[in-house]
């Protein structure tokens, strides 16, 4: 019979006592807790991030594996702000939540319910916001995937220009300009705002020098129009100011500025118009100048010689009273008006103004003060008119366009004494003179003259000039050339081109790409392109660091 259990232990017999199941643990104050390990590879730390509005609980592995720069956030993390229910956040300025959330995509993604369903990859539009992002925070590894993966995708040459300047990729810009270069006449006013008028000027003087195989940014190796035609086939039209001066206002204007192309411009103009010079005109340009235009003016038109004729008539009248005329002195016709002013004989004044007329020699200066300024202005544009009208009768024209190739050679011989008193310029300077003198006719007579000459506008000239005005007189010249079909046979290796335009932008954004592989920071001044700044609460201050 068992024993019956007492209180007191000592009575108990050791075999009624029950043995202990070996799957029991005992927990006993004495004894030992077991170290727990925390696995190398699935335990993670996380941190809140607020960006804007939102915040982002993420583990801090993916960001310390990738990059360096938020190690000082998370050991001052303790001393951070706080969210509601006390747990501490960063948080990140110069980024917005769609943009963080697309780099959170790649770097780490969310797997569907279904095992076997890939995540979806990030678009075209999250790769240059995980690029930009990348390069902000120095995550290289991830920056090299991002250009990789944009490298291949259908982006516009102008954006990837833009593009490659914001986050230092050399060889993107490089390739992005190549392609601009071949297509530089397509390019939209809204393709050259966004990567800067000054590289769009470049790009189509690059391409000048690609056609015409010039391996020069200054001159051309070839005749720029061709071996047939020394100007454009239409002429260069560009108007600045809506004020329009006539041919005699600018003489006046030319010489208080002393500039001796516009001088010679308005001179030639005034010799081709088809109107003669009134005596009001004459007087506006003074009566030597205006002398000297009808001078040129008679030497343009083919003259009949139609004194031989008027001689023939007079022989008999010669032959039958040559013994009384012998014994008179023979006045010239200038001589003959002075005496029939001063006995008021008004047939011989007459007579002598249509001998005058007639004479194949043009009046002189000095035979114009004789007469009187008004009356040789009055004389040369009867002669101008006589001229004509022979021709005309006698079945000949005026042969004005042998005549035109000749005027600035017979300006410059009839007013050679009042352009050398004014000085040369060179078409740039008039340019800036004229806009100055608000002239546009003088505007357009200088662009011209760029446009047809063989050097190309140089980088200096253009920002004197005004990059749209040089942009426009580039896209002339290709059209021309297009139009024309000329393109060398011999030319430049395009990459070449490219270099030598683009030397100074290319070198930048080279020394700046190798900051960024070694996260250097550099003191940034605001310079075009520069990357957005690091997203601590300090980056918004001027001359602020910023990590490449």
């Amino acid at each position: 019979m068992q024993a019956e259990l007492t209180g007191n232990p000592a009575e108990c017999n050791e075999s009624s006592v029950e043995p202990v199941s070996s799957n029991t643990v005992l927990h006993s104050s004495t004894q030992k807790q077991p170290q727990l390990i925390k696995d190398a590879v699935y335990y993670m730390d996380t941190v809140v991030f607020k960006v804007k509005d939102h915040l982002f609980k993420v583990p801090t592995h993916f960001f310390n594996q990738k990059t360096s720069f938020f190690a000082s956030h998370f050991a001052s993390l303790d001393a951070g702000k706080k969210i509601d229910d006390g747990e501490k956040f960063i948080e990140l300025e110069d980024v917005t939540p769609v943009e963080f959330r697309a780099l959170l995509k790649f770097i780490h993604p969310i797997q569907s319910n279904s095992l076997r369903q890939v995540p979806p990859a990030p678009t075209t539009e999250e790769w240059i916001t995980i690029l930009k992002l990348s390069t902000q925070w120095t995550m290289l590894d991830v920056r090299r995937v991002a250009i990789d993966t944009l490298s291949s995708a259908q982006i516009p040459p102008v954006d990837r220009v833009v593009l490659a300047r914001e986050y230092k990729v050399n060889a993107w810009l490089r390739s992005a300009y190549l392609e601009l270069l071949k297509n530089a006449s397509s390019m939209t006013q809204e393709d050259m705002d966004k990567i800067g008028l000054m590289a769009a000027f470049k790009v189509h003087k690059a391409r000048e020098r690609y056609m015409t195989a010039s391996g020069s940014r200054s001159t051309l190796s070839s005749p720029f129009w061709g071996s047939n035609s020394e100007t454009p086939e239409r002429s260069f039209q560009f108007q600045e100011t809506a004020v329009k001066r006539s041919a005699v206002e600018r003489v006046p204007l030319a010489r208080e500025q002393g500039v001796a192309e516009c001088l010679r411009e308005a001179f030639i103009e005034l010799v081709k118009r088809s109107e003669p010079l009134t005596v009001d005109e004459s007087r506006t340009l003074g009566f030597d100048t205006a002398l000297r235009l009808y001078r040129v003016r008679e030497r343009r038109i083919v003259r009949h010689n139609a004194s031989s004729t008027d001689a023939s008539k007079n022989a008999p009248v010669d032959e039958e009273l040559k013994e009384e005329l012998g014994v008179l002195v023979t006045y010239q016709p200038v001589e003959r008006a002075v005496l029939a002013r001063k006995y008021g004989i008004v047939e011989w004044l007459h007579q002598a103004f249509v001998d005058l007329m007639k004479r194949p020699e043009a009046i002189s200066i000095a035979e114009s003060k004789v007469l009187g300024q008004e009356t040789a202005i009055r004389l040369a544009i009867a002669r101008e008119t006589y001229t004509i009208n022979t021709n005309s009768h006698s079945g000949s024209r005026q042969n004005s366009q042998d005549g035109d190739e000749n005027i600035g050679t017979f300006v410059d011989e009839e007013l050679t004494s009042e352009l050398s008193v004014v000085s040369s310029y060179s078409p740039v300077d008039r340019v800036l003179m004229a806009r100055k003198a608000g002239v546009d006719e003088w505007i357009q007579s200088a662009l011209k003259e760029l446009v047809e000459r063989k050097g190309m506008v140089t980088d200096d000239e253009a920002v004197s000039l005004g990059l749209e005005t040089c942009i426009k007189l580039c896209r002339f010249r290709l059209e021309n050339l297009e139009n024309r079909g000329y393109y060398s046979s011999n030319r430049t290796d395009p990459g070449q081109i490219i270099n030598d335009e683009f030397l100074v932008e290319l070198a930048r954004i080279r020394a700046d790409e190798r900051y960024i592989q070694t996260g250097i920071v550099l003191e940034e001044e605001g310079t075009q392109g520069a990357l957005v700044g690091v997203a601590t609460k300090t980056s918004k201050g001027k001359g602020k660091k910023r990590r490449y």
